[in-house]
């Protein structure tokens, strides 16, 4: 059954950040940038990478970067390829190991609204956003084994998704995923929606929640197994689940 929550709800996971250096809101200082680039004639932040190799940007060592072009001046730490630090609004954030190299391209985004800048941080199946405003910077923590990012859209405006690591990472690696790692029919899987600055807090408004059950007919898939010789010690599905939980329960 499809799981729709109509109230709108704030995030009381994010975790206010320790500014790097000073926190008084001026504007970023001219002499303190060694590259500029115009963010309106780039799609992503990684895009500026493809204008030399890894090996020269790795040569330069430690430099800065300015990003002009959005909402408010964007100063990058950088070292080589990786984003040691994101400078916004008098803010200031250190992102260490979370914004080294990826794949051969930074793993961070960094795009503004009216109000605020937002650095996402994407690895392989997974990521979080950090925020910097005028009044402070914060993250979504990771609940669990819930994550949460939030992006600009090309309106300005917010969304959100919400996901279950084991759904990004699981379920496309073998068929019966869904029997062997969900503990509930209405297990969550993802949701997305709306999301705006509130009071200082980023205010999260779901408009699709999906469970297991949206996606799979699990009945389908117990029999299918079954009858391949899986799960012969479970009469049903729903055995099968209450089995998972129990385990999830010990851990």
């Amino acid at each position: 059954m499809k799981r729709w929550i109509l109230a709108i709800v704030s995030m009381v996971t994010l975790l206010h950040l320790t500014a790097c250096g000073s926190t008084v809101k001026t504007n970023i200082p001219t002499d303190t940038y060694d590259l500029v680039y115009d963010m309106r004639n780039y799609d992503h932040f990684a895009d500026i990478f493809y204008e030399k190799t890894t090996d020269e940007w790795e040569t330069m060592g430690a430099y800065t970067i300015l990003l002009n072009g959005l909402h408010t001046p964007v100063l990058v730490g950088m070292n080589g390829m990786d984003v040691l630090s994101v400078r916004a609004y008098g803010q200031c954030v250190e992102l260490g190991t979370d914004g080294s190299v990826y794949q051969d391209s930074s793993p961070v985004d960094i795009r503004s609204t009216q109000n605020a800048v937002v650095v996402n941080l994407t690895w392989d199946y997974d990521g979080e956003t950090i925020i910097l405003t005028e009044d402070q910077s914060y993250k979504f923590q990771r609940e669990g084994d819930i994550s949460t990012q939030v992006f600009v859209q090309e309106d300005g405006t917010f969304a959100y998704r919400r996901y279950w690591g084991e759904y990004i990472t699981s379920f496309e690696h073998w068929d019966t995923a869904p029997l062997e790692l969900c503990t509930s029919r209405d297990h969550f899987l993802y949701e997305t929606g709306r999301a705006e600055i509130v009071n200082g807090e980023m205010v999260l408004e779901p408009e699709n929640t999906v469970t297991v059950s949206d996606e799979y007919d699990l009945d389908e898939m117990f029999a299918e197994a079954k009858a391949s010789g899986k799960f012969e010690e479970y009469e049903s599905v729903d055995a099968l689940l209450t089995a998972n939980q129990a385990r999830a329960s010990e851990t």
